[in-house]
């Protein structure tokens, strides 16, 4: 597999709990989300949004000397979806859902996730049909 270019954003300490930021868009918008959260303390690594490099990402944030051990993934839109998959499959602390484009498809794997998850999902979505939103606040 190759590298993903990757982004990453510092707080002004130097060190911090870390947070896979996974996103669509460009990338100043990007980068300017990763300042955000970095000014308020935490490392941001943002990849590329495609799951196969999610574990790698978790990983090469836990191995940087910035990041001080946890590591939550926020995503937006389909990095919305990356999120929630990481929850499942990446080891991460914690995951903050927004939008979670293409969500519907991995809802099967909701007792894989044992970190704590957030999900903020529109009621008129068409991205996100009706049904999904339904379950997901079910509880699963």
């Amino acid at each position: 597999m190759t590298a993903l270019p990757r982004r990453l954003a510092v707080p002004a300490a130097g060190s911090g709990p870390g947070l896979v930021l996974l996103r669509q868009g460009e990338d100043a918008e990007t980068q300017a989300i990763a300042d955000l959260y970095a000014a308020e303390g935490y490392v941001v690594l943002s990849p590329e949004p495609e799951i196969d490099g999610i574990g790698a990402t978790v990983a090469a944030l836990r191995g940087r000397s910035e990041c001080t051990g946890k590591v939550g993934a926020l995503g937006f839109g389909q990095g919305g979806k990356l999120a929630y998959l990481a929850g499942a499959e990446a080891g991460i602390d914690c995951a903050v859902v927004y939008h979670g484009t293409g969500i519907e498809a991995a809802l099967d794997l909701a007792p894989r996730i044992h970190c704590p998850l957030v999900m903020h999902l529109a009621e008129n979505d068409p991205q996100v049909p009706a049904e999904a939103v339904a379950r997901s606040q079910g509880g699963f």
